[in-house]
């Protein structure tokens, strides 16, 4: 199969669960795999931009990667061309590539804390670009007509809660990440329309208790955010 076959089959649905993943890396490689992959992330069109987010999921649940691989595809991920694309622009169509590719980052570090190819700088940068993409990330829009569910709020709780739930989470980080949700919750325009509080509070909060937050910090921290929504 060539990287032009496999997208035609993207966009005709027909790959979900059928692809066979050790014979596509051996027959395209998996840098230019990789590469397709990303390139393609924020694909407007939902059949291509889904089967992409299965195969993503995939390349790290089922370990098909060399430990250099995942490296080289979570430092793409990391860059100003993907988690932060347009950043600054408003609403457009580049929250497609954002928020799918934090997926992406959340998915890899799941891998890491099984397989372990990260140095500890490297899994700390991520965990830093997480927190100031929380910060930035200002599109709150959930399903866009035609072109599918953005979401890129909800996919912020994914990554998180992996690097959260990561061997190397530095305990003192948890004030910074429950910080970075309250300020996120207070200086919105916009409320919450897609359960995202229930998925910060499942994939966050509940990590950050488990791993030695103590309940009254998360008390204090829930008591605040409930007095800045009254004022905000």
């Amino acid at each position: 199969m060539n990287l032009h076959k496999l997208f035609d089959d993207m966009k005709n649905g027909l790959i979900y669960e059928n692809l066979d993943l050790k014979q596509l890396i051996s027959e395209i490689g998996a840098r230019p795999l990789i590469d397709a992959l990303l390139e393609n992330i924020g694909n407007t069109n939902q059949l291509i931009r889904e089967n992409i987010l299965s195969i993503n999921y995939r390349l790290a649940s089922e370990g098909a990667l060399e430990h250099q691989d995942y490296i080289y595809k979570l430092n793409i991920c990391l860059s100003e061309n993907y988690l932060f694309k347009n950043i600054d622009g408003g609403e457009s169509d580049a929250v497609f590539v954002r928020s799918f590719t934090s997926l992406a980052i959340a998915w890899i570090i799941s891998a890491d804390s099984k397989m372990g190819f990260l140095s500890d700088d490297e899994y700390k940068n991520a965990l830093d670009a997480a927190i100031s993409y929380m910060a930035q990330e200002t599109d709150r829009r959930g399903y866009i007509a035609q072109k599918g569910w953005a979401h890129a709020i909800a996919h912020i709780s994914n990554m998180l809660g992996e690097l959260i739930k990561h061997p190397k989470f530095p305990a003192e980080y948890a004030e910074k990440i429950l910080d970075g949700i309250k300020l996120h919750i207070v200086s919105s325009k916009h409320p919450y329309a897609d359960g995202e509080e229930a998925r910060f509070t499942k994939m966050v909060v509940l990590p950050l208790l488990n791993k030695g937050t103590s309940e009254q910090q998360i008390k204090d921290w829930m008591h605040i955010q409930r007095m800045l929504n009254m004022i905000a």
